[in-house]
């Protein structure tokens, strides 16, 4: 520690140390050239440790054992010999004090460090603080890793369901195909047992048609028996009503005969009244109006007669019938 009163060069042994250690005019905060710290007036200034500097060219000339050196070779000398101008905690020029009272703790602690500690300290301090740079970087990864596990099991939650579903549908979608390929041969199974059901009845159906058979063979012999001793009967029965038919049709046409010659009668008589109505001094026509009139009652006889001629036909016939009926009761049942 360097002490005095104001003025008798205490920050001048300082910047001569700062210069003469290879330091940085930037350390002591008077002057950012090294000319600046040689004395006003004077072309060159010297410190006892050798150190050399010239106003004219602004440069420094360094020299080591008596010998001229590069400023690198005595910083790595002063490097080697653990002096730290830089750092305020080890060399505090008058000008830095307020900037070493404004220092936090940690560069307090880095500085200290650096001035008491061994080489390796600081490295080591650095080295920490690097882990713990990615001990925090490692901290927030893993955080949002947990944050992403968390949202992916709630996710998973969420899809749970959901895949639930689609493996339910791809199994009813499995069983619906399976189904697909078994439904040909369940219809096939399907049609032969009622195939077989079908040939079975119809098995049966023939068994019976042959126990009919053979029960009414005697019933159908009957039957072809009275069939051909009926054929000649209904040949005559069919003679006769077509006799029947002839002669009624014969007696219709004579009976529409008779209604035209009525008509024209009653046509006549209308006329003769007629010609009497208009003429009356005509001689007396009374005996023709008579023959007429018998006339008239004469076809009104002949019409009645065959009326009764139709009605006995019409009797003959339903005789016929009825007896015919009557004498072969089981045609009905053929």
């Amino acid at each position: 520690m360097i002490v005095g009163a104001n003025g008798t060069g205490k920050s001048s042994i300082v910047c001569a140390i700062c210069l003469g250690l290879a330091g940085k005019t930037a350390i002591l905060g008077r002057g950012d050239k090294v000319g600046l710290y040689v004395k006003r007036g004077c072309n060159k200034g010297f410190i006892e440790i050798e150190l050399e500097i010239h106003v004219e060219n602004n440069q420094s000339l360094w020299m080591l054992d008596g010998k001229i050196c590069s400023q690198k070779a005595v910083e790595e000398v002063v490097k080697a010999l653990q002096i730290q101008v830089g750092n305020l905690c080890q060399f505090l020029p008058q000008e830095k004090v307020g900037e070493f009272a404004k220092m936090s703790k940690i560069e307090l602690l880095e500085a200290t460090e650096k001035s008491v500690g061994p080489p390796e300290m600081f490295a080591y301090h650095c080295e920490l603080k690097n882990f713990r740079t990615k001990e925090r970087e490692l901290e927030n990864i893993v955080k949002e890793k947990a944050s992403f596990l968390e949202k992916a099991k709630q996710r998973n939650e969420r899809n749970k369901h959901d895949v639930k579903r689609y493996y339910e549908k791809k199994r009813h979608l499995d069983v619906i195909v399976l189904l697909d390929q078994k439904k040909p041969w369940v219809e096939y199974e399907t049609t032969r047992k009622e195939l077989e059901g079908v040939k079975k009845e119809r098995d049966e159906a023939k068994k019976q048609l042959s126990a009919l058979k053979q029960g009414h063979a005697p019933m159908l012999k009957k039957i072809q028996l009275i069939e051909n001793q009926l054929k000649p009967s209904e040949a005559q029965i069919k003679a006769k009503i077509e006799n029947i038919k002839q002669t009624q049709k014969i007696k219709q046409f004579e009976a529409a005969d008779h209604q035209k010659g009525i008509s024209n009668t009653r046509r006549t008589i209308d006329a003769f009244k007629t010609e009497l109505a208009k003429v009356t001094d005509q001689p007396d026509v009374t005996p023709q109006i008579n023959a007429v009139n018998i006339e008239l009652r004469q076809i009104r006889e002949e019409r009645t007669k065959i009326e009764g001629e139709k009605s006995d036909l019409r009797r003959d016939k339903d005789n016929l019938n009825a007896e015919t009926k009557s004498e072969f009761p089981t045609n009905s049942v053929i």
